[in-house]
């Protein structure tokens, strides 16, 4: 009894063809999909193969054009391998696949190299059965002319019956012996009887393409195989196919012979190699039902998926995070939540449950959300709000991604009271490290690498006496920031100090208080405490285990308001990564980082054992503030008795407002983190943007000219509602902001503005290009460039981040550039907490007509049915 018949589906492509193309398996995950060889349509894709594949995955497989039921007739049979790389990505656009597993076959797998090489962004594992790398120089190598069974070959260039193509793709597919035509045998029955063949009940053959269309399709592989030099082919450029690649062959490959593989595996930098005994090109159907087949595909592709669950609370903490005792957002009962970690590769699931007394989302910061942007965390954007005793699940694969990010509620100030974690993404092993470029040392780069291997996470933060909420109440209602912090923490940890007034002074301090605070300012008593409470709690400790040479330190800011200086008393380290991604090192005494980023450094234990400093400063000239944790070298004396309440009497780097105290010390350089891994940066930008950033009432702040509302987390979210969809809206419906485009955006300060702003950019990383003063006033970068600001611009290394920093004063402008490779709703906005609540961001819609669909369980989650107010102010 033959399965039932699984019908094509049809979509229409920019490139004028319509394609044919089915999709079996779950709806969710990253799909697997399929490029055929030559003449033949996707019927000819073994059952035996895909079915098991279908059965956990997506898999689509398609027909080119001029093939099978796509559109085209044999003129339309693509010239050249480049041509079918650029249909093969018009059909992935039309369906809106921004992130797939790509697998060719022959001469899909040539196509699908010039895709990828196209748009690597797009492939997360590739592979390559029957593959030819293209020719290096011209050559006969592909059919060798002195074949003396060249007539295997001319059977598969004639053949125009089905007796005929089944004849000659059994000489030519398979190798010519017993064991070959059995194979071949099987694998035919198994094809008259598929449910992807739309001529099983005929007992025929799918269709495959007649003789004048294969011709094209010869002469354009023969222009693949013989090129010229350095084309633009992919023999030159396999080191740009960074991804894992799967490379499969038969040890007797006829059509593309075996040593070519092999050239695959020398250029492309993580590559493995199957090569299957007694097998020719068809090696993948002969061994479609051997399970190592099937073992080797998962060996690409199937990685595990690391399960979590977050539930949140609030409680009053007695202690509190420096000893002041206080209501805080709790996840799994503690503050910090747990490190959550992935491979890079690995796919992360998150279920949270809500059981707080109020709504609350998880936004996973940095994290591009790339097939699923409703799993971004942003409430009336991206999605409902989980309300009281609900609970949502977060599951995202953040492939192409390491490094260091973090988690934090998107709903309200949580996220500043406490609801936070670190997000480890485990580098592939593939990745080039910098290493090299700190010791020259076998060993030093060894203990490099096992420091990388056991990395510690501190989250540093400004951290109020109060709840976040009862600050901006204040502020809405005066107008005044609230700006002076209780204390600065180390994963929760930190006590408050109270300034000498000698200290104060020492370090230009002068009209402050005792918690270093301008209090000598307009408004000042109605948002910020003036008593001082010193307090003495335990404090963070980073613990170096015996024999550690080096350790890596993850700092990552899910503060408020202040920017930090980092420094270790006596010793210098590098700064080896930025918001995620290796850098080129810096070696340092202070590093930074401002709200939102993340700084990953190393640094040499070399050290007597013992006790030293860890210390946090701000950087912000309202306060000077100071906190403190602890590296605590491993030692033999008893440690039971040393108190982690006391800070090391060791020797620090900087005085109480963050500056060095030896200026010939060195400090982070930011303009200088320019990506390890060089990244080229789009050359031109399609739309510029342009943003003021204003002060438009007492408690108002704006991107632009129109605040968005802190009301607007509670409407129907603006990834599928446009209704909801306000001023502070740009894309598509502008005429701009379309996928694969490049954006430049330009944000500067406008009148009387004379404070800094560190801003983070969703769903993308961004190339910061450019920072000046005296305003920005050309109509793009070309122009600025031409007539007098190329001073302003780095287009050469520029820093690849997903914050960045406007820096204070009138006039002050930061350019950043980044191209859109996925659809999303992206909240691009301020990370001073009472700004951005204050109105202080705009949304960007990527992409949009791209969207994959919403799916509908989403929408009908429970939310509250909001009304959206006509006359209130930002923060009502």
């Amino acid at each position: 009894m033959l399965p039932t018949y699984i019908p094509v589906q049809k979509i229409d492509a920019k490139n004028g063809i319509v394609y044919a193309y089915r999709r079996l398996g779950p709806a969710e995950g990253i799909p697997l999909v399929l490029h055929m060889h030559v003449r033949a349509s996707m019927g000819y894709w073994d059952p035996v193969f895909i079915r098991p594949l279908a059965m956990k995955r997506p898999v689509i497989m398609f027909d080119p054009p001029a093939v099978g039921q796509t559109t085209g007739d044999a003129q339309r049979t693509p010239v050249d391998i480049n041509i079918m790389g650029d249909d093969l990505n018009a059909f992935l656009d039309a369906l809106s696949l921004n992130y797939i597993d790509l697998l060719g076959f022959s001469i899909g797998s040539m196509a699908c190299q010039m895709a990828t090489l196209s748009r690597p962004e797009r492939v997360r594992r590739l592979i390559l059965v029957g593959a030819d790398p293209s020719g290096p120089i011209p050559g006969d190598h592909f059919w060798p002319r002195t074949d003396p069974n060249l007539d295997r070959f001319l059977t598969l260039q004639r053949s125009a019956s089905e007796a005929d193509w089944q004849a000659a793709y059994t000489l030519t597919f398979f190798r010519n012996d017993d064991q070959g035509r059995t194979a071949a045998d099987a694998y035919f029955k198994r094809l008259r009887q598929s449910e992807f063949n739309e001529n099983a009940v005929e007992g025929a053959l799918p269709a495959f393409n007649d003789v004048e269309s294969f011709m094209i399709q010869l002469a354009c592989i023969k222009h693949w195989c013989a090129p010229g030099v350095r084309n633009k082919h992919s023999y030159y450029r396999l080191g740009e196919l960074t991804m894992p690649v799967l490379v499969m062959t038969g040890d007797d490959d006829y059509l593309v012979p075996t040593p070519r593989s092999y050239e695959l595996l020398d250029g492309i930098p993580n590559c493995m190699l199957v090569i299957w005994p007694r097998a020719g090109h068809a090696s993948i159907w002969q061994y479609a039902e051997n399970c190592l087949l099937l073992l080797a595909v998962a060996a690409v592709f199937a990685k595990e998926t690391r399960r979590y669950n977050l539930t949140l609370t609030y409680a009053w903490n007695k202690q509190g995070a420096d000893g002041h005792g206080r209501p805080t957002y709790l996840i799994n009962g503690d503050t910090p939540g747990p490190v959550l970690t992935v491979e890079e590769g690995e796919t992360l699931e998150a279920f949270v449950d809500n059981q707080l007394p109020i709504e609350s989302t998880i936004h996973w910061h940095g994290i591009y959300q790339k097939n699923e942007p409703w799993n971004d965390g942003v409430p009336g954007v991206t999605q409902w709000a989980t309300e009281p005793r609900d609970n949502y699940t977060y599951r995202f694969t953040p492939e192409g991604q390491y490094g260091s990010y973090f988690y934090h509620g998107h709903f309200g100030p949580a996220f500043s009271d406490g609801q936070r974690g670190p997000l480890w993404i485990v580098p592939a092993a593939w990745r080039p490290r910098p290493y090299h470029l700190i010791s020259d040392d076998d060993q030093d780069i060894r203990a490099m690498r096992a420091a990388e291997n056991h990395p510690r996470h501190i989250i540093v933060a400004d951290w109020n006496d109060q709840p976040m909420d009862m600050y901006l109440i204040r502020f809405r209602d005066t107008g005044y920031i609230p700006m002076c912090a209780n204390s600065l923490t180390l994963n929760g940890r930190g006590g408050t100090r109270c300034e000498s007034a000698r200290d104060l002074q020492d370090a230009g301090g002068l009209g402050r208080n005792e918690r270093g605070c301008r209090y000598r300012i307009p408004g000042y008593e109605y948002t910020n405490v003036e008593s001082c409470t010193e307090t003495n709690p335990e404090l963070e400790v980073i613990q170096a285990a015996p024999g550690e040479e080096w350790i890596w330190i993850n700092f990552i800011h899910s503060g408020a308001h202040h920017s930090l200086a980092i420094s270790i008393d006596e010793h210098e380290f590098w700064v080896v990564a930025a918001d995620g991604e290796f850098v080129h090192p810096q070696k340092v005494v202070r590093t930074h980082v401002n709200l939102g980023e993340r700084t990953s450094i190393l640094a040499k234990l070399n050290k007597q054992a013992g006790d030293y400093a860890l210390r946090l400063h701000s950087l912000r000239n309202e306060q000077m503030i100071q906190g403190a944790g602890i590296l605590r070298y491993a030692t033999t004396k008893d440690l039971s008795r040393t108190s982690n309440r006391t800070v090391p009497s060791t020797k620090p780097w900087l005085h109480l407002n963050g500056s060095l105290v030896d200026t010939a010390n060195k400090v982070m350089e930011e303009a200088r983190l320019s990506p390890f891994s060089p990244r080229p940066l789009p050359p031109k930008a399609d739309f510029t943007l342009k943003f003021t950033v204003n002060n438009t009432g007492p408690s108002t702040w704006v991107l632009d000219a129109t605040p968005h509302e802190f009301f607007r987390q509670n409407v129907p979210p603006i990834l599928w509602n446009e209704k909801s969809r306000g001023k502070t809206s740009w894309g598509n419906s502008h005429g701009f902001l379309k996928n694969g485009s490049v954006v430049d955006l330009i944000i500067e300060n406008g009148a009387n503005v004379d404070a800094s702003h560190p801003f983070h950019k969703h769903n993308h990383k961004v190339f910061v290009i450019g920072q000046g003063q005296g305003g920005f006033p050309w109509k793009d970068v070309d122009d600025a460039i031409q007539h007098g600001g190329e001073k302003y611009f780095n287009l050469k290394t520029p820093p690849y981040r997903d914050g960045f920093t406007l820096q204070a004063g009138e006039g002050k402008f930061v350019v950043v550039r980044y191209k859109i490779d996925f659809p999303a709703a992206s909240s691009a906005l301020l990370l001073t907490w009472k700004k951005r609540k204050s109105g202080q961001q705009v949304i960007l819609l990527e992409g949009m007509e791209v969207m994959p669909p919403v799916p509908e369980g989403l929408k009908k989650k429970p939310h509250v049915e909001f009304q959206m107010p006509p006359h209130y102010g930002p923060l009502d």
